[in-house]
């Protein structure tokens, strides 16, 4: 169930604000909640990364349970609850608390962290747990990718050549510094 659900949730954040557009929340019946683990460095350097994306992500889960929730295609109604954990730019307290939310089975999946201190570590962990993780920023290249890890971004390597062939495109520089 996690997996095949895992997927839904790993593009939770657009998704559900666009499935929430058309429902109707009046006609909604008991909810359900969806609960995701938010695993982000929310002290530590890596501090103003990690907290804007727990924020973001608070934000949408709000958004979505204050217009009514999201449906499924059997037309159950859900709610999100993303919680806080700090994993403190730290990767064994990432694996840890990666591990935890495993153990917890009302826990359908991992949204974070922006660091890649901790979503590097963290995606051979979700492969041992069966849980899926959301990167929420993280570029580090991975060496070996997993069914059970996705991240909202491009890596470094495709996405600065991409935004340098843009700007060179706007504004015809020869040299860039």
């Amino acid at each position: 169930m996690r997996r095949s659900i895992g997927y839904l949730a790993s593009g939770f954040l657009g998704l559900l604000v666009v499935v929430q557009a058309g429902a109707n929340p009046a006609a909604a019946q008991a909810k359900k909640v969806v609960k995701l683990a938010g695993v982000n460095a929310l002290t530590d350097q890596s501090a103003a990364y990690g907290t804007r994306s727990h924020h973001g992500a608070q934000l949408a889960a709000k958004l979505i349970n204050d217009a009514g929730g999201f449906k499924d295609n059997c037309g159950n109604t859900y709610t999100l609850e993303v919680t806080t954990n700090d994993m403190a730019n730290d990767r064994n307290q990432a694996i840890a608390l990666t591990r935890r939310a495993a153990d917890d089975k009302s826990v359908l999946a991992v949204v974070g962290p922006s660091p890649s201190t901790g979503y590097v570590a963290m995606v051979p962990v979700a492969a041992q747990v069966k849980i899926p993780i959301v990167g929420t920023g993280t570029a580090a290249p991975i060496k070996q990718w997993s069914p059970w890890a996705y991240r909202v971004n491009p890596v470094a390597e495709q996405a600065e050549p991409a935004m340098v062939r843009k700007l060179h495109a706007k504004y015809k520089f020869s040299k860039l510094a």
